[in-house]
């Protein structure tokens, strides 16, 4: 038995009463073509001393079969969304110890056997699993096996639960997977998987107990000079998914105001994206998905206010304020607050909502969604160079912002507000299109946007400072106490906004003097 392909799964990760009651679902638009099959499987997975190929993004096991000792070498094992799209290539083997000689295809096999050199592999861990598949048939001729998976990861004398679901698409359209992802998980909990079983029993080996979800800022959209638009928009929608995906998780797992920040930066930038490339998308749908991001970044601001006012806007006080004034007194009101908010956030986290919306912003990254015949034109406008895209978006988002500026020194707080989105979404869409761009030429003009940006910011803080005395409930023990410390919080921070306003001009100048360098000609 050989076979060489490219896998394409989409993972999830479930608790085991959650495969328990979807193992006998019955699935709406799509039939069961086969008996459903229960195989116990155990699989070895090797590697050097110095783990050459988890380094170079390849996993190479033994996986026993019934009878049979089938190797595997799998390359490109990271995951986006839950979704996997590895080279495989399987063999059978005469037993548990791999055969290198016995890959078929020379470049793999030369591959491994220069990772490895002079080294020896060995057993680093194993999976012991059992797995119940069923083979679903769409109306259109789609075939997705669905593989329930329930079991450990041993590694050593450590072992973890292991319990996952994966859709593997044998034949037709990738959007099948997602389809039948909905109806399957229609009310049950799931998590993108966000690492391969193999990424898995590496981190069990390495003892490595860090969260699988620690906060993260957005990656580089990883842009190219040949790009599209429509490369730009499904780059940059993988962009937004990954970074939202990965916080929303970190801030439910996690108490550090990082992950909620980080989540609402990510809903924004979503957001940003989905007007930016508003005339490519089908209307609707990106309607829908900008409702959402927005319903959810509203609870999760509410949240991230009050890390805001208490690590941002009293705590700094501490060092300024007279023994009289009681901050650790409101600091703790506050925190009482940041509890039921937080519990708030992990509901709308944990909700259909909030997964399904996940679903589908995968959805239309993965398979190209946008894609209608509704939207007039887009065809040619997708196929369009990106950097063409990024100069019209860019010099838009300028001209927009140098508008509210024109009368700075006379904005409301209403209009200052305005403003400072105006200089998010600037930075959004540089931050989008930076890779297509000379860095040097950039650096002088993102060095001076992100110092308004930040004194923008703080303005900000200090407008939702506001809200402080309103936070402290009617029957707070010591009110007096705590309502003198908010005054004096916000009289001295008042201050300091008072003195940072003065600033504004000489920075916006700054910024509005210095070349904009996605007018400089393109070279090549």
């Amino acid at each position: 038995m050989s076979a060489k392909s490219l896998e394409i799964e989409l993972k999830f990760t479930v608790s085991g009463p959650t495969v328990t009651r979807l193992r006998a679902k019955k699935i709406a638009a799509f039939k069961q073509v086969s008996r459903a099959v229960t195989q116990n499987l155990r699989s070895v997975y090797f590697d050097t001393p110095d783990l050459a190929l988890k380094n170079a993004g390849i996993s190479f096991r033994v996986r026993h079969v019934g009878r049979a000792w089938i190797q595997t070498v799998k390359i490109g094992t990271g995951l986006t969304g839950g979704l996997s799209k590895p080279q495989e290539i399987e063999i059978t083997v005469s037993g548990p110890n791999p055969d290198i000689q016995s890959i078929y295809d020379p470049e793999v096999r030369d591959l491994i056997a220069n990772l490895i050199g002079e080294a020896s592999i060995s057993p680093v861990f194993e999976t012991t699993f059992k797995r119940l598949t069923r083979l679903f048939e769409s109306d259109d001729g789609d075939e997705i096996e669905v593989a329930f998976d329930q079991g450990k990861i041993i590694a050593g004398g450590a072992e973890r639960d292991l319990s996952e679901i994966e859709l593997e698409l044998k034949k037709g359209r990738l959007n099948a997977l997602y389809t039948l992802a909905h109806s399957i998980f229609s009310e049950e909990p799931w998590r993108f998987s966000s690492m391969s079983k193999a990424a898995q029993g590496y981190r069990l080996a390495l003892q490595d107990n860090t969260s699988e979800y620690r906060p993260q800022k957005a990656r580089k959209s990883g842009l190219a000079d040949e790009d599209t638009a429509e490369d730009a928009l499904e780059k940059i929608l993988r962009s937004c998914l990954k970074q939202i995906m990965r916080n929303a998780y970190a801030t439910f797992d996690e108490d550090r105001p990082e992950g909620p920040h980080q989540l609402r930066v990510g809903l924004r930038r979503l957001r940003s994206a989905l007007k930016l490339f508003g005339s490519m998308l089908e209307p609707e749908f990106a309607a829908k998905l900008a409702v959402q991001a927005r319903e959810i970044a509203a609870v999760v601001g509410d949240l991230r206010d009050l890390d805001v006012l208490i690590d941002e806007i009293i705590q700094p006080c501490e060092a300024v304020a007279p023994s009289s004034i009681d901050l650790q007194s409101l600091i703790a009101e506050l925190q009482k607050r940041r509890e039921t908010e937080q519990a708030r956030t992990r509901e709308v986290l944990s909700s259909t909502m909030f997964r399904h919306f996940l679903l589908s912003l995968g959805q239309l990254t993965e398979t190209q969604g946008w894609r209608s015949s509704s939207v007039p034109s887009q065809k040619k406008s997708l196929a369009r160079p990106a950097r063409k895209l990024a100069k019209k978006a860019l010099l838009k988002s300028w001209r927009r912002t140098e508008q509210h500026a024109a009368l700075l020194e006379q904005l409301s707080i209403e209009e200052r507000h305005v403003m400072r989105k105006d200089l998010k979404k600037l930075r959004y869409a540089i931050e989008f299109f930076l890779p297509l761009y000379d860095k040097k030429q950039a650096k002088p003009f993102l060095k001076k946007l992100k110092l308004l940006q930040d004194m923008f910011g703080y303005l900000n803080d200090v407008a939702i400072a506001e809200k402080i005395p309103g936070l402290i409930g009617p029957r707070s023990a010591r009110r007096g106490l705590k309502e003198r410390a908010a005054g004096f919080v916000l009289g001295w921070h008042q201050s300091q906004a008072d003195n940072s306003w003065t600033q504004a001009s000489e920075l916006w100048h700054g910024v509005a003097e210095e070349n904009k360098f996605w007018m400089v000609k393109h070279n090549n």
